[in-house]
């Protein structure tokens, strides 16, 4: 299934010293659904077990590899570090579900 989304706009900016600047936005996306995989039980009893140990991590775990037919389209934010505490408060509500 292909979804698609356009956004089109108009607009006047006014820039710094009075200047003026007409502004057009076009913007054509495509998103194309994900087929399913089917994943060995093992592995979600091993996720599950990771899981349940996060909340006593001495630290915060290097991220592994993406599931099968998994995408991260960004690279790492180098501005989003230091979290490492809040992530620690974060993760005893994870495991609760």
């Amino acid at each position: 299934m292909t979804v698609e989304q356009n956004v089109r706009g108009d607009g006047n900016a006014t820039a710094a010293k009075g200047g003026r600047a007409e502004v057009h936005v076009t913007n054509n996306i495509s998103y194309q659904a994900a087929t399913p995989v089917k994943i060995d039980s093992t592995k979600i009893e091993n996720a599950i077990n990771l899981l349940s140990e996060i909340s006593t991590l001495e630290g915060i775990p290097t991220p592994g590899e993406l599931a099968a037919g998994s995408t991260l389209p960004h690279l790492p934010n180098r501005f989003f570090v230091g979290r490492e505490e809040e992530l620690s408060h974060l993760a005893p509500t994870l495991c609760e579900g």
